[in-house]
């Protein structure tokens, strides 16, 4: 039982669509129902309420709904009336963490490129990883399909959206707090197929329970909401060859920085190694003086003793 869970939208009777609590009438004339058991709901949306508008159950009602499975719903009832979303930029390190195998192959060629362009060796490692090969687009799509069975090799999954454009699709899969696990993953990486993930956790945490359709909307088709799962390694390949020349290209553009960057390391050294010539003849100095004065002591001590 979860009757007490407060939402900002729900489905209207006469249309079967998403309609927002300020779109209504107050209490049960607002004609709607929870998506969930089918239960009439309860518009709290009267201008003298000082509450935040919503929709509510029956206090008797035995739902079983929660927020999470809420905003999940609502995820895939907004993207049916989605046409295209925004991809996000694809990084080097994208590729590298799901196709290790395969990048291991060009490390050679991408150590020879570097040797070439004499690009510090302290450089090297962000430079590689942060490099964008791909960067963010917006992807078209005729239709949307939902729950969508998926056969592979391991086995049936079942994938929450196909987004469709002709013959080419790619998997979209919402999430609050289950992430694809492991397993479903090896079934994606068997299909072969692009697939992201929307992290709904980020929006829910910036606009609590109340929010509208189209600030909704908004968070799904941007680019902020999704993150790469899988890449198609066909995909993939041309993605490593625009990797190389993109690499190459702006190598070529950040020499002179590479020499500057080279220049300031050397005087760097050069400093620390005078400074440390430096502390060791300060440390021989005061040395020298420690044991002058305690030979003079030693003098002193000897004296008194001899003539007491």
């Amino acid at each position: 039982m979860n009757s007490q869970i407060k939402y900002p939208f729900a489905i209207g009777k006469e249309t079967n669509k998403l309609v927002s609590v300020d779109e209504v009438k107050n209490g049960k004339k607002c004609n709607c129902y929870c998506y969930e058991c089918n239960e009439d709901l309860i518009a709290v949306n009267n201008v003298t309420n000082k509450r935040a508008h919503h929709f509510r159950h029956d206090p008797k009602s035995i739902c079983n709904a929660n927020y999470e499975t809420f905003i999940h719903w609502m995820a895939k009832e907004v993207l049916k009336g989605l046409k295209s979303i925004e991809l996000p930029e694809i990084r080097f390190k994208t590729l590298n963490d799901d196709y290790v195998q395969v990048f291991q192959n060009f490390e050679k060629r991408i150590t020879k490129l570097y040797d070439d362009y004499n690009v510090p060796v302290d450089l090297r490692h962000s430079y590689k990883y942060d490099f964008v090969i791909q960067e963010s687009k917006i992807l078209e799509f005729d239709n949307c399909l939902f729950e969508e069975p998926i056969r592979t090799k391991m086995g049936l999954i079942v994938v929450d959206v196909v987004l469709k454009k002709g013959n080419n699709y790619i998997f979209l899969e919402p999430f609050y707090s289950n992430p694809i696990d492991s397993f479903k993953y090896q079934k994606l990486v068997d299909h072969d197929n692009s697939t992201l993930s929307i992290d709904l956790r980020p929006f829910h945490f910036s606009n609590n329970n109340f929010f509208t359709i189209d600030e909704f909307k908004e968070y799904l088709i941007s680019e902020r909401s999704k993150s790469w799962v899988l890449i198609r390694e066909k995909k993939v390949k041309g993605l490593i060859n625009k990797f190389f020349q993109k690499l190459e290209k702006r190598l070529n553009i950040d020499m002179p920085i590479f020499k500057e960057f080279i220049t300031i390391q050397k005087a760097i050294k050069s400093l620390n190694v005078e400074q440390e010539i430096l502390i060791k003849a300060m440390s021989k100095l005061n040395n020298k003086e420690y044991s002058k004065e305690d030979e003079l002591n030693k003098i002193k001590e000897d004296y008194s003793l001899r003539y007491k």
